[in-house]
């Protein structure tokens, strides 16, 4: 017998009715379940969420849950790039896989995933645009919470000029005596040690320093972060990619010239190449291919003069491969080729015939 469609309508609509009550009481009952079903579904979200403002930019990625781990502590220096996915993963692991912040002057997100694949809980990229953001409340919080600090490559006039004396970089050093774990590739690495080259006047090669300690583009300066290990030491990214061994010979020169250290200690790291410090100073390279080069100075050079091309004697290079271990507080025991370069009349002379 074939029903009656407006009846079968009438049934419809009733039993329609019946759900939604049903669906409702569930809701008031129930909402915990709900929600824990939206947090489990979001917990590793594969994008960034993007929150712009005047002053910066944030990108965050990973779990919307807490989880507050102790950090472990130490320094990844990177020559840019990476520094590969074994250089990373340390970083993470110092983090104790919580909560990293990403600080970048340029860009955007391109740390967020790969470190989220690698187990940090969360990423988040703070992109700078002026120093107003170095005070903004909501930047300091999260440097405050965070269990690891990296800077991103780019400018480093613009860290320079937008975090010199803010409460965020008084902030990352505070992190860092807590033993959160902080590193920097490129631009982010230049402004690390005591010492640094912010590149005001954009950037400059070796045979400009060489031929003119004092050219107008080579400015130096001194603590903008004071960070452990890193003491009388100035850093150089694109080592050996970019010919920077003049250069940091250079910076050294101007730094014994104009009596800012007795001592002064360089780091020239190739492309895709990190050292990774422990907080007791024990340290090891990353590479797949490029060296790292630790040089040392203790005299003053014999002409570091305006206009007049560098002499400068007794400059001891050590070049360390990749797997290198030693103590980042006492080079003078490391496993590695150690050589010495002197500066005459602008021109580099080195002991074993290579300067690299």
């Amino acid at each position: 017998m074939w029903r009656n469609p407006e009846d079968s309508a009438s049934r419809l609509v009733t039993m329609n009715l019946l759900c939604t009550v049903i669906i409702l009481l569930l809701s008031a009952i129930l909402p915990v379940s709900c929600t824990t079903t939206i947090t489990k579904s979001d917990k590793r979200s594969p994008k960034s969420s993007v929150k712009r403002a005047t002053n910066y930019d944030i990108y965050t990625a990973g779990s919307s849950i807490d989880v507050a781990p102790t950090p472990r502590g130490g320094l990844i220096l990177v020559g840019g790039g990476s520094g590969g996915d074994p250089a990373l993963a340390w970083f993470v692991r110092q983090a104790g896989y919580g909560d990293i912040v990403i600080i970048r002057a340029s860009g955007a997100d391109a740390y967020n995933q790969p470190l989220i694949n690698m187990g940090a809980n969360t990423v988040t990229s703070i992109v700078i645009k002026s120093r107003e953001a170095a005070q903004d409340s909501e930047l300091l919080s999260k440097i405050k919470k965070a269990e690891g600090i990296f800077f991103a490559g780019g400018d480093q006039s613009n860290y320079a000029n937008f975090l010199t004396g803010s409460p965020l970089a008084l902030a990352i050093n505070k992190a860092a005596e807590r033993g959160v774990p902080i590193g920097g590739s490129s631009a982010g690495l230049a402004i690390l040690g005591e010492f640094y080259f912010p590149a005001y006047k954009d950037t400059v090669t070796s045979d400009q320093t060489l031929a003119d300690p004092y050219d107008h583009r080579v400015v130096l300066e001194k603590n903008l972060l004071r960070l452990p290990h890193l003491d009388n030491l100035i850093t150089d990214s694109h080592f050996r990619n970019r010919d920077r061994m003049g250069r940091l010979v250079t910076f050294m020169a101007r730094i014994l010239t104009d009596k800012w250290a007795n001592h002064v200690r360089g780091v020239g790291l190739d492309e895709n190449v990190a050292i990774a410090i422990e907080t007791d100073g024990s340290a090891q390279v990353f590479s797949d291919s490029g060296h790292a080069y630790l040089l040392e100075a203790i005299s003053k050079p014999d002409l570091c003069a305006k206009l007049l091309p560098l002499t400068f004697n007794s400059v001891t290079v050590r070049k360390l491969p990749a797997n290198t271990k030693f103590n980042f507080s006492n080079w003078s025991k490391i496993p590695a080729k150690t050589y010495s370069l002197s500066v005459v009349s602008g021109k580099i002379i080195p002991s074993d015939g290579t300067v690299y």
